[in-house]
Protein backbone atom coordinates (compact mmCIF):
# COMPACT_ATOMS: atom_id res chain seq x y z
CA UNK A 1 0.00 0.00 0.00
CA UNK A 2 1.12 3.47 -1.10
CA UNK A 3 2.07 5.67 2.39
CA UNK A 4 1.54 9.13 2.70
CA UNK A 5 3.75 11.34 4.17
CA UNK A 6 3.32 12.57 7.61
CA UNK A 7 2.86 16.18 6.36
CA UNK A 8 -1.08 18.13 6.49
CA UNK A 9 -0.94 18.24 2.86
CA UNK A 10 -2.61 15.40 1.91
CA UNK A 11 -4.55 15.06 4.87
CA UNK A 12 -5.67 18.51 3.81
CA UNK A 13 -6.26 17.14 0.28
CA UNK A 14 -8.38 14.06 1.60
CA UNK A 15 -10.90 16.61 3.94
CA UNK A 16 -11.32 18.25 0.77
CA UNK A 17 -12.03 15.37 -1.46
CA UNK A 18 -9.39 15.79 -3.86
CA UNK A 19 -8.30 11.90 -4.08
CA UNK A 20 -10.33 9.27 -6.50
CA UNK A 21 -12.35 7.04 -4.68
CA UNK A 22 -9.82 3.95 -4.49
CA UNK A 23 -7.21 6.16 -3.02
CA UNK A 24 -9.48 7.53 -0.51
CA UNK A 25 -10.61 4.73 0.63
CA UNK A 26 -6.95 3.50 1.23
CA UNK A 27 -6.20 6.64 2.91
CA UNK A 28 -9.00 5.97 5.51
CA UNK A 29 -7.13 2.66 6.30
CA UNK A 30 -3.81 4.26 6.91
CA UNK A 31 -5.95 7.26 9.06
CA UNK A 32 -7.59 4.55 11.21
CA UNK A 33 -4.39 2.82 12.34
CA UNK A 34 -2.66 5.75 12.97
CA UNK A 35 -3.61 8.06 16.26
CA UNK A 36 -1.34 11.35 14.74
CA UNK A 37 -3.13 11.36 11.55
CA UNK A 38 -6.81 10.44 13.34
CA UNK A 39 -6.17 13.88 15.14
CA UNK A 40 -4.63 16.24 12.58
CA UNK A 41 -7.35 15.27 9.85
CA UNK A 42 -10.18 15.62 12.62
CA UNK A 43 -8.48 19.00 13.69
CA UNK A 44 -8.46 19.93 9.72
CA UNK A 45 -11.73 19.10 9.23
CA UNK A 46 -13.13 20.93 12.27
CA UNK A 47 -11.04 24.10 10.81
CA UNK A 48 -12.91 23.71 8.12
CA UNK A 49 -16.34 23.83 9.19
CA UNK A 50 -15.94 26.64 11.42
CA UNK A 51 -14.68 28.71 7.89
CA UNK A 52 -17.67 27.40 6.34
CA UNK A 53 -20.29 28.88 8.81
CA UNK A 54 -17.85 32.21 9.26
CA UNK A 55 -18.58 32.33 5.44
CA UNK A 56 -22.12 30.92 5.29
CA UNK A 57 -24.50 34.27 5.44
CA UNK A 58 -22.15 36.01 2.67
CA UNK A 59 -24.15 36.33 -0.50
CA UNK A 60 -22.45 34.62 -3.66
CA UNK A 61 -21.89 37.08 -6.51
CA UNK A 62 -24.51 37.22 -8.83
CA UNK A 63 -22.55 35.77 -11.62
CA UNK A 64 -21.42 33.05 -9.62
CA UNK A 65 -23.12 29.79 -9.85
CA UNK A 66 -22.43 27.04 -7.13
CA UNK A 67 -21.82 23.64 -8.98
CA UNK A 68 -24.30 20.92 -6.24
CA UNK A 69 -22.21 17.61 -6.52
CA UNK A 70 -22.71 14.57 -3.97
CA UNK A 71 -19.74 13.70 -2.44
CA UNK A 72 -20.47 10.66 -0.23
CA UNK A 73 -16.93 9.70 0.61
CA UNK A 74 -16.92 13.35 1.96
CA UNK A 75 -19.44 12.24 4.64
CA UNK A 76 -17.43 9.05 5.16
CA UNK A 77 -14.31 10.37 5.58
CA UNK A 78 -15.81 13.54 8.12
CA UNK A 79 -18.00 10.84 10.45
CA UNK A 80 -15.36 8.02 10.39
CA UNK A 81 -13.08 10.71 11.77
CA UNK A 82 -15.67 12.20 14.68
CA UNK A 83 -16.14 8.73 15.12
CA UNK A 84 -12.29 8.31 15.92
CA UNK A 85 -12.44 11.05 18.07
CA UNK A 86 -15.24 9.86 20.16
CA UNK A 87 -14.27 6.60 20.60
CA UNK A 88 -17.37 5.25 19.39
CA UNK A 89 -19.58 6.93 21.34
CA UNK A 90 -23.03 7.46 20.61
CA UNK A 91 -22.96 10.17 17.91
CA UNK A 92 -25.72 12.75 18.99
CA UNK A 93 -28.27 14.43 16.35
CA UNK A 94 -30.50 17.36 16.83
CA UNK A 95 -34.50 16.97 17.29
CA UNK A 96 -34.93 17.27 13.55
CA UNK A 97 -32.56 14.89 12.26
CA UNK A 98 -34.09 12.12 14.85
CA UNK A 99 -37.79 12.68 13.20
CA UNK A 100 -35.93 11.60 10.11
CA UNK A 101 -34.92 8.24 11.23
CA UNK A 102 -35.98 4.77 12.47
CA UNK A 103 -35.79 0.70 13.93
CA UNK A 104 -34.78 -2.70 12.20
CA UNK A 105 -32.64 -5.09 13.95
CA UNK A 106 -34.30 -8.30 14.53
CA UNK A 107 -31.13 -10.42 14.99
CA UNK A 108 -29.80 -8.53 17.38
CA UNK A 109 -26.54 -8.49 15.20
CA UNK A 110 -25.67 -5.12 16.03
CA UNK A 111 -25.54 -4.77 19.81
CA UNK A 112 -21.37 -4.65 19.58
CA UNK A 113 -21.03 -0.90 19.48
CA UNK A 114 -18.66 0.32 16.33
CA UNK A 115 -15.47 1.59 17.78
CA UNK A 116 -11.76 2.13 17.17
CA UNK A 117 -11.04 -0.49 19.43
CA UNK A 118 -12.66 -3.28 17.13
CA UNK A 119 -11.77 -4.44 13.73
CA UNK A 120 -15.32 -3.96 12.29
CA UNK A 121 -16.52 -0.75 11.25
CA UNK A 122 -20.49 -0.50 10.88
CA UNK A 123 -21.94 2.18 8.57
CA UNK A 124 -25.71 3.04 7.55
CA UNK A 125 -26.50 5.15 4.73
CA UNK A 126 -29.83 6.74 5.08
CA UNK A 127 -31.59 7.10 1.51
CA UNK A 128 -34.39 9.94 1.69
CA UNK A 129 -34.09 10.63 -2.21
CA UNK A 130 -32.27 9.48 -4.85
CA UNK A 131 -31.57 9.97 -8.73
CA UNK A 132 -29.95 7.84 -11.24
CA UNK A 133 -26.89 9.77 -10.50
CA UNK A 134 -27.02 9.61 -6.76
CA UNK A 135 -27.65 5.85 -6.57
CA UNK A 136 -24.98 4.89 -8.63
CA UNK A 137 -22.00 7.33 -7.37
CA UNK A 138 -23.55 5.85 -3.38
CA UNK A 139 -23.21 2.04 -5.00
CA UNK A 140 -19.68 2.87 -6.71
CA UNK A 141 -18.52 4.38 -3.20
CA UNK A 142 -20.06 1.80 -1.34
CA UNK A 143 -18.39 -0.90 -2.82
CA UNK A 144 -14.97 0.64 -3.07
CA UNK A 145 -15.22 0.81 0.58
CA UNK A 146 -16.64 -2.97 1.30
CA UNK A 147 -13.26 -3.95 -1.35
CA UNK A 148 -10.70 -1.66 0.82
CA UNK A 149 -12.15 -3.55 3.83
CA UNK A 150 -12.26 -7.30 2.41
CA UNK A 151 -8.72 -7.05 0.78
CA UNK A 152 -7.16 -5.54 4.16
CA UNK A 153 -8.43 -8.59 5.88
CA UNK A 154 -10.82 -5.88 7.72
CA UNK A 155 -14.33 -6.54 8.52
CA UNK A 156 -17.06 -4.01 7.59
CA UNK A 157 -20.95 -3.44 7.47
CA UNK A 158 -23.20 -1.51 5.70
CA UNK A 159 -26.55 -1.37 6.03
CA UNK A 160 -28.27 1.13 3.14
CA UNK A 161 -31.84 2.58 4.58
CA UNK A 162 -34.44 3.81 2.15
CA UNK A 163 -37.81 5.29 2.59
CA UNK A 164 -39.52 8.22 0.80
CA UNK A 165 -38.44 8.88 -2.58
CA UNK A 166 -35.18 7.08 -1.85
CA UNK A 167 -37.73 3.68 -2.06
CA UNK A 168 -36.87 4.34 -5.65
CA UNK A 169 -33.50 2.81 -5.78
CA UNK A 170 -34.88 -0.52 -4.19
CA UNK A 171 -37.76 -0.74 -6.37
CA UNK A 172 -38.21 -3.33 -9.33
CA UNK A 173 -39.91 -1.18 -11.71
CA UNK A 174 -37.98 2.11 -11.14
CA UNK A 175 -34.34 0.62 -9.80
CA UNK A 176 -31.73 1.96 -12.56
CA UNK A 177 -29.28 -0.17 -10.34
CA UNK A 178 -31.44 -3.24 -9.83
CA UNK A 179 -28.99 -5.89 -11.24
CA UNK A 180 -25.85 -4.03 -9.75
CA UNK A 181 -27.85 -4.35 -5.99
CA UNK A 182 -28.16 -8.08 -6.72
CA UNK A 183 -25.06 -9.10 -7.73
CA UNK A 184 -23.77 -7.07 -4.79
CA UNK A 185 -25.63 -8.66 -2.50
CA UNK A 186 -24.69 -11.69 -3.24
CA UNK A 187 -21.05 -10.67 -3.81
CA UNK A 188 -21.07 -9.03 -0.07
CA UNK A 189 -22.63 -11.07 2.64
CA UNK A 190 -22.29 -7.96 5.09
CA UNK A 191 -24.18 -5.32 2.69
CA UNK A 192 -27.76 -5.28 3.60
CA UNK A 193 -30.65 -3.15 1.45
CA UNK A 194 -33.43 -1.75 3.89
CA UNK A 195 -36.95 -0.70 2.50
CA UNK A 196 -39.03 1.12 5.02
CA UNK A 197 -42.87 -0.75 4.84
CA UNK A 198 -44.37 2.49 6.11
CA UNK A 199 -43.44 4.01 3.02
CA UNK A 200 -44.60 0.99 0.38
CA UNK A 201 -47.92 1.08 2.15
CA UNK A 202 -48.27 4.77 2.07
CA UNK A 203 -47.89 4.00 -1.70
CA UNK A 204 -50.34 1.91 -1.57
CA UNK A 205 -52.71 3.47 0.27
CA UNK A 206 -52.59 6.98 -1.37
CA UNK A 207 -51.77 6.06 -4.92
CA UNK A 208 -52.84 2.30 -5.35
CA UNK A 209 -49.41 1.36 -5.99
CA UNK A 210 -48.57 -2.22 -5.03
CA UNK A 211 -44.54 -2.02 -4.42
CA UNK A 212 -42.55 -4.80 -5.99
CA UNK A 213 -38.67 -4.55 -3.85
CA UNK A 214 -35.42 -6.08 -5.48
CA UNK A 215 -35.36 -9.65 -4.39
CA UNK A 216 -32.51 -9.07 -2.14
CA UNK A 217 -34.06 -6.13 -0.68
CA UNK A 218 -35.01 -6.35 3.40
CA UNK A 219 -37.74 -4.39 4.82
CA UNK A 220 -38.41 -2.42 8.41
CA UNK A 221 -41.35 -1.44 9.82
CA UNK A 222 -40.33 2.23 9.87
CA UNK A 223 -37.16 3.44 7.62
CA UNK A 224 -36.68 6.28 10.33
CA UNK A 225 -36.57 3.81 12.96
CA UNK A 226 -33.94 1.60 11.91
CA UNK A 227 -31.77 4.70 11.47
CA UNK A 228 -32.04 5.71 14.84
CA UNK A 229 -31.52 2.76 16.46
CA UNK A 230 -28.40 2.41 15.25
CA UNK A 231 -26.87 5.24 16.07
CA UNK A 232 -27.37 4.58 19.46
CA UNK A 233 -25.55 1.12 19.18
CA UNK A 234 -22.71 2.92 17.90
CA UNK A 235 -23.23 2.64 13.32
CA UNK A 236 -21.73 5.78 11.90
CA UNK A 237 -25.02 7.30 9.75
CA UNK A 238 -24.54 8.83 6.64
CA UNK A 239 -27.86 10.89 5.54
CA UNK A 240 -26.97 10.27 1.67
Amino acid sequence: MKRYPRSDEWLNAFVDNEFPAKERAKILKQIHMDAEKKSTACALSHLKDQVKTAYQDIPPHQSFQPRKKFHIWQAVAASVLMLFVLGGAYLGVDSITQQRMVILDPTGSGQQLATQNENEMRIVFHVSQTSRLKGTELLDDIEHLLLQYQQGGKRIRVEVVAHAQGLDLLRQSLSVDKERITAMSIKYPDLTFVACLNTIERLKREQGIDVVLIDEVLSARSGVAHVVKRQQQGWIYIQV
